[in-house]
């Protein structure tokens, strides 16, 4: 009897074993010799991905790491690069379990006055030389904002035939590409946006992004639809709507002029008089350049003892979990991560009907929408809400739903997984040229 390292000696000549980094396992039998073509697991494909500014976790930072963090489960091996803005700041650190690299960015760090978009270029120089060193250590960039690091990207990625995507976090008046064609980011900031369509792919958050990324001079088929995401199943939606005597109002986000907290405060005060003394409490959690004269407009308005800015909090989601109703009162968005968590929570929410806000909610189904800037029609919102529980426990629920079904983190790292993959499966496919 032969020994079974004899018979594994004798394999058929056609045996063949490979891996790729785009395309799935596979087994495979040819019909007329027998032979059986093995494919080996694919390897975890790797993605890059460059946040600009990820301290202070905001909305932004937050996605990128909700994203990251799902993407594994599609066989996705996610690493993120940031700039190191503050001293304070480690330089490699691990969060959720992704690995971050702060790069060097010098003068900012400082914070000498005058100094800010020099800092922005030392970076700028940090990140080419990044990208360079780490060239073998990725098969995809994905720059999560249509910024000076969107330039490396591009520049880079095509230099080294890397499959390169961009996503515009923002659209309308405060879109972070109108900003860069602008020469708002750094100097020479509008020259290197227009090597923004060197990029594969830009993602789009939104109708008008789109439209904006198309006007810019991106070609439809290099447009790709796919909104910010949330993962509903870690957040326990609201049991009981039923009044509890004081209406609390929530706000989530940073505090500057984008936002239009004013018209919340202006809200506010014109919404108190209907519901009583102690009827209507606001809270607001985050900061950012306008908070003094944020607390200065709430006490013109005599709001002291309605509203308290609790500044930066660590968990936004015990905030909600003691909310009656989310207001974000924008006047541009992408997808508001915030207004996601709220809806996530069961929250019946008020928002702006701007582009981004009304792919979330449709107005009287699952929230109610406002126009932007309008106080008086945000007042008379919440006051409909406060008053009305069972208006409060309809546009909850739905609004929950509808996060679970629409805007699931994981059905959104999918199509990124697979946006990924058919990127890197083109960049293997197109000949290298010759030299």
């Amino acid at each position: 009897m032969r020994s079974l390292r004899g018979v594994q000696e004798q394999r058929p000549a056609c045996l063949r074993s490979s891996c790729s980094r785009s395309g799935a396992a596979s087994t495979s039998t040819s019909r007329s010799s027998g032979c059986v073509e093995v494919m080996e697991p694919a390897q975890p494909l790797r993605v890059l991905m460059v946040v600009e500014k990820l301290h202070g976790l905001g909305g932004a930072q937050q996605q990128a790491l909700r994203l990251a963090r799902a993407l594994r489960a599609h066989g996705i091996e996610p690493r993120i690069v940031t700039g190191r803005w503050r001293w304070s700041e480690p330089r490699r650190t691990v969060l959720d379990g992704i690995p971050v690299l702060a790069l060097f960015t010098a003068f900012k760090g400082l914070h000498v006055k005058g100094m800010r978009k020099l800092g922005v270029l030392v970076y700028l120089l940090s990140l080419f030389l990044h990208l360079w060193l780490e060239r073998k250590r990725y098969d995809v960039l994905h720059v999560h904002s249509a910024t000076v690091s969107a330039f490396a990207v591009a520049i880079l990625g095509r230099w080294l035939r890397k499959p390169t995507v961009m996503k515009v976090m923002a659209s309308g008046g405060w879109s972070d590409l109108k900003r860069m064609v602008e020469g708002g980011e750094a100097p020479g900031s509008a020259r290197m946006a227009r090597r923004f369509l060197l990029i594969d792919r830009v993602v789009c958050l939104n109708a008008e992004a789109e439209a904006e990324c198309r006007a810019f001079g991106f070609p439809p088929e290099r447009c790709f639809r796919a909104p910010n995401g949330f993962p509903a199943s870690d957040v326990t939606p609201r049991g009981s709507y039923a009044s509890k005597g004081r209406t609390t109002v929530t706000y989530a986000g940073r505090l500057d002029p984008q936002k239009d907290l004013r018209a919340l405060l202006e809200a506010a005060a014109l919404a108190a008089p209907a519901l009583g003394e102690e009827g209507l409490g606001v809270r607001i959690l985050g900061d950012g350049p306008q908070r003094a004269e944020l607390e200065r407009l709430a006490r013109d308005l005599g709001l002291e003892r309605r509203v308290t800015f609790h500044g930066r909090v660590d968990d936004v989601g015990a905030h909600l979990a003691a909310t009656d109703i989310f207001v974000l009162p924008s006047l541009s968005e992408g997808v508001s991560n915030a207004l996601l968590e709220a809806m996530a929570h069961g929250l019946p929410c008020v928002a702006t009907s701007i582009p981004g806000n009304t792919d979330l909610i449709c107005d009287r189904e699952c929230g109610l929408l406002v126009p932007p800037g309008d106080a008086k029609a945000m007042a008379r919102a919440i006051v409909e809400l406060a008053r009305d529980a069972g208006l409060r426990e309809r546009l909850g629920r739905e609004a929950r739903r509808q996060v679970e079904e629409r805007f699931d983190i994981q059905s959104v790292a999918s199509k990124y997984a697979a946006l990924y993959r058919e990127l890197t499966r083109q960049a293997e496919a197109e000949p290298v040229a010759s030299t």
